[in-house]
């Protein structure tokens, strides 16, 4: 009896530890909100929660439909552009503190300075914007649990707690995480995606996976996965590139053990991710394969001239050392327009006197970090469970997807990859503090 009370309290000690723990790192996040420089699209995606106010307010459900006459162009681009996650929670939020339609700014015309832009009324009200900042920042401080919870099924105490650690430190995640943009519904969602992921991996590793609780679990991470991958859809579009390697290792899964049942259920959920996808997009809901056409042609068109404006890649060789910055070095990018680095330097130099900044590797602790994080990929590789497997897959593809999808040095579209870094990374630190002290706890 004593042994049992003895264990009771080593878990609570450990339980009322996490939780501090995780408390104190999403209270970080949330810390640097109101010091956050401001970023332009900030004022064009606030613009676009109007759509929150004309769905759900006015209930004017046509406006959304591809085939509407008086739609204004750009509105109907934004629509099929952008996710729809930050739109509705933002408006919502908006909403809730006493917010109409009225009170929204136009979008940011990024040829024009910013003088002009305020003097249009094209630079949100301070209310607008922080009450849209608080409920991003919000969506990313919840990616503190979800990263412990992901630790924890690769690696124990040590990775639950060196993982969101890492997250909740690194300044292009906290920058762009923080302001009223769709990094942290995404940054979110994919990580619930993956955590759900790892959860119906070990639900179904039984001989007898449809019995008693088995069922249970697996039906219930099966309905998360379902939810969660077509969140991180509906967030931005980016998050294919996440859903894409995590749904196909837990199909090599199922057909390595032969689950044909669970293959179907995968099926399934893939199909219901679309459907949340479309129901959160009505602008698709006349003609989903004309949308899908019109995003890709558009897509491609804007990276284009991203690419053609700003300066791309010149060879394979500039896009690993622009990969290696982004994502080991990791210094922050508060823009991608030089002509701003004027226009918000106060703002600038007083995020990056404050403690809530995150704290940068620089070159060595780049170096470092990407030692831990082919460590990790060994002591992925060693194991033979589906938590290592289905991980393993998903960082590789991200990390992949970063390096040779981004077609120049911007530093928000490398966040889809961090997570599989510092995933890796936690896992490696772990295994090597194993090896180093073998009662680590696990």
């Amino acid at each position: 009896m004593t042994d049992e009370k003895n264990a009771k309290r080593v878990v609570f000690r450990r339980g009322f530890f996490a939780l501090i723990y995780m408390l104190a790192l999403m209270l970080y996040i949330l810390a640097g909100v109101p010091l956050t420089p401001f970023h332009g699209d900030e004022s064009t995606l606030i613009y676009t929660t109007r759509d929150y106010f004309d769905q759900f307010v006015a209930r004017d459900v046509a406006e959304f439909t591809s085939t509407a006459p008086d739609v204004d162009p750009m509105d109907t681009t934004l629509r099929l552009l952008d996710g729809r996650v930050q739109k509705y929670l933002g408006g919502f939020a908006y909403h809730l503190t006493g917010g109409t339609a009225d009170g929204l700014n136009q979008p940011w015309e990024w040829g024009a300075d910013i003088t002009y832009n305020q003097q249009q009324g094209n630079f949100p009200a301070l209310d607008v914007l922080m009450t849209n900042r608080w409920a991003m920042a919000a969506l990313l401080a919840l990616c503190i649990p979800a990263a412990f919870g992901i630790g924890m099924q690769l690696g124990g105490w040590p990775a639950a707690l060196i993982f969101p650690a890492l997250l909740a430190f690194s300044p292009n995640v906290l920058l762009n995480g923080r302001r009223a943009m769709m990094e942290a519904p995404l940054m979110l969602f994919s990580l619930l995606t993956v955590l759900s992921a790892l959860r119906w991996g070990v639900a179904v590793k039984s001989p007898s996976p449809f019995a008693g609780e088995r069922l249970g679990a697996r039906g219930f991470w099966l309905i998360s996965l379902t939810l969660s991958a077509g969140l991180a859809l509906s967030s931005k579009h980016s998050g294919a590139l996440i859903i894409v390697p995590v749904f196909g290792a837990l199909a090599v899964l199922a057909l390595w053990r032969r689950d044909g049942r669970g293959l179907l259920g995968l099926c399934l959920a893939g199909i219901g991710a679309l459907g949340v996808f479309y129901l959160f997009n009505p602008i698709w809901w006349a003609s989903p394969i004309t949308a899908a056409q019109t995003v890709l042609r558009l897509r491609s068109n804007l990276l284009a001239a991203q690419t053609q404006f700003f300066g791309g890649y010149h060879g394979f060789g500039e896009q690993l050392a622009g990969f290696w910055r982004q994502t080991f070095v990791g210094a922050p990018q508060f823009y991608e327009v030089e002509s701003w680095a004027g226009l918000i330097a106060d703002p600038i130099t007083a995020y990056q006197a404050s403690p809530w900044g995150g704290l940068t590797f620089g070159t060595l602790g780049g170096l470092i970090l990407a030692i831990f994080a082919v460590l990790g990929v060994v002591a992925l590789s060693r194991r033979r469970d589906s938590s290592a497997w289905v991980f393993g897959v998903y960082a590789v593809g991200v990390m992949c997807a970063a390096l040779l999808l981004t077609p120049l040095e911007w530093a928000r579209y490398y966040l889809i990859g961090l997570p599989g870094v510092y995933g890796l990374a936690a896992v490696g630190l772990s295994a090597l503090m194993a090896k180093v002290r073998p009662n680590t706890p696990k």
